[in-house]
């Protein structure tokens, strides 16, 4: 008797993708190991992506719709202490270990880009820059000031950011929560108080 035909879904194919480039990253996940984590032979796979690349990309669409539920979600808060930490909350403090560990998945594709396209790369900056867009608005929205300075937007902003990815790389490299927690509250501390000068 013959079996049943798998079951495609593009969906799981592209979560299961995610989850191996995000522990292996680019460089280190092979076309074989792919191919095998996503559950299709080459063939197939070549029938549904590009190459590698066209995958990763889509990996990290994936990645990035998970978090732009987040990244939205700060718009609806009206306390910038509350709204500033959500992010660090969610990716650092009540996520599962084994995110923590991973860190940041956009971050680590970014130290890869040795290993990547040129349309990945674009892709990677247009994500950081998207990011970039959200927390400026939140930013001018919870300045004290009437007209709040752009230039100022923009370097709390990068500030912000750059604070983020760096204490996932730090929760990556095995860091104690407690730890991140201080860092967390003693960096939202002077973030708040440069918001109100902005």
């Amino acid at each position: 008797m013959i079996g049943r035909p798998k079951q495609y879904n593009h969906e799981t194919v592209v979560e299961n993708a995610l989850d191996f480039f995000w522990s292996r990253g680019f460089a280190g996940s092979s076309l074989n190991e792919l191919a095998g984590v996503v559950d299709l032979s080459k063939s197939s796979f070549y029938s549904i992506f590009k190459n590698k690349d066209d995958l990763f990309r889509q990996a990290l669409d994936l990645y990035m719709d998970r978090m732009k539920v987040e990244i939205n979600y700060l718009s609806s808060l009206d306390d910038p202490y509350k709204a500033f930490r959500h992010l660090f909350e969610c990716t650092l403090i009540n996520a599962p270990k084994d995110v923590i560990e991973k860190g940041c998945f956009l971050a680590n594709s970014a130290l890869e880009q040795y290993a990547l396209d040129d349309s990945s790369k674009e892709l990677i900056l247009n994500c950081f820059d998207n990011m970039k867009i959200v927390i400026s608005k939140l930013i001018a929205r919870f300045s004290k000031s009437k007209h709040p300075d752009p230039k100022a937007i923009d370097s709390l902003a990068n500030l912000y950011i750059s604070q983020l990815t760096g204490l996932r790389a730090l929760g990556r490299a095995g860091f104690a929560t407690s730890d991140l927690v201080l860092a967390i509250d003693s960096f939202l501390e002077i973030f708040i108080k440069k918001l109100k000068t902005v």
